[in-house]
């Protein structure tokens, strides 16, 4: 019989980790781009408030914004739960990752206050799951194998 075991690192690569993004859109006013008016805009992660002009800066293009916001739902991240960086592509995609693998990290609420400006991916991360059932891991500090299952056999040796 062939065993894989997993290690507790190769378990973290199993457990599927719940990501998100809010768009950040350049306003314009009278045809040109102003991000005067997203002053006072509110972006809620996980049901904590983050205003802009307090909290993060409606910066001079969607890029910097974008930024701003990103470090802003980093520096709450014991309030937020997640962590923020803006999209290797698009600057003007903020990425959320829940700070717990796995499922949990679906509970993570984002909501915006001025659509036309800022714009999440749903209503809540997405993505987070658990290891498979019949996974294995091995954990290193205690030296026992755990089997991620959700019915148990006994099984007797000769």
């Amino acid at each position: 019989m062939n065993v894989d075991l997993k290690t507790e690192t190769q378990r973290d690569a199993l457990t599927a980790t719940a990501t998100g993004t809010i768009k950040i859109h350049a306003p314009t006013v009278a045809g040109a781009v102003n991000f005067t008016p997203m002053a006072g805009a509110i972006v809620k992660v996980n049901h904590f408030p983050l205003v802009a002009g307090t909290d993060w800066t409606a910066a001079t293009s969607a890029a910097a914004t974008a930024t701003s916001l990103a470090d802003a739902i980093t520096t709450a991240t014991a309030d937020t739960l997640c962590t923020a960086a803006v999209d290797g592509v698009d600057t003007a995609l903020v990425v959320l990752t829940a700070n717990t693998p796995g499922a949990a990290g679906n509970a993570v609420h984002i909501s915006c206050f001025m659509p036309a400006y800022t714009t999440p991916s749903g209503p809540a991360l997405t993505g987070g799951a658990e290891p498979t059932e019949g996974d294995l891991l091995l954990n290193s500090t205690s030296d026992k194998l755990n089997v991620f299952t959700t019915e148990w056999e006994e099984v007797t040796s000769a």
